[in-house]
């Protein structure tokens, strides 16, 4: 909503009441501040002074302000680098967690010798999956078929299986367990510890 404001009335352009008498129309005295804000929101102010009051520069609004609103700003702005975190430093972890070398066993092995050879090898690897699995559908049929509750007790071929697995297990533990250059270091791959 616009509202006109003038300092002197322009009284021969108001309309006449019916006995032919002027309508007066007091002289209005506006305070400076007041009339400058008046001006500005009716956008009646001169080009030269909207660029300027447009392009304060921020020294000149900072002074314009409260001592205390300085050391208020100053505040917030140490209380949120306490809160956020710094994105450079949270750029740096990232970069450093992606160069980070992805774990493999093979680097606490011997760099050469029988048992790094074989644990390395592919068809050593393969060779164990086949049994791992082989050993899962075994203990299927051993639970359905085996009527013994003791292994000395159950028909042969149950015994030769599971001294068959027995004996593979613990010579891929030998083996992988004797690749290890420094032997404290199985304790470090999962899957060691597991066996």
């Amino acid at each position: 909503r616009t509202v006109r404001i003038s300092e002197q009335a322009d009284v021969s352009a108001m309309p006449q009441n019916g006995r032919g008498s002027d309508v007066s129309c007091p002289t209005m005295r506006i305070p400076e501040h007041a009339r400058e804000s008046a001006t500005s929101a009716m956008s009646c102010q001169s080009p030269e002074r909207a660029s300027s009051t447009s392009k304060d520069s921020p020294e000149r609004r900072r002074s314009s302000d409260p001592p205390g609103n300085h050391d208020h700003a100053r505040g917030s702005q140490a209380a949120a680098k306490g809160v956020f975190v710094d994105a450079n430093a949270m750029k740096e972890k990232i970069r450093k967690a992606a160069m980070k070398p992805e774990y493999n066993v093979a680097d606490f092995y011997h760099k050469d010798g029988i048992w790094q050879h074989i644990a390395l090898h592919h068809w050593f690897e393969k060779l164990t999956l086949a049994i791992i699995a082989f050993n899962t559908l075994w203990i299927s049929i051993d639970t359905n078929y085996n009527p013994a509750s003791v292994l000395t007790e159950a028909p042969e071929i149950f015994q030769i299986m599971e001294h068959f697995f027995c004996l593979f297990f613990a010579v891929e533990w030998t083996c992988r367990f004797n690749a290890f250059a420094k032997k404290t270091n199985c304790f470090r791959d999962a899957w060691f510890v597991f066996d």
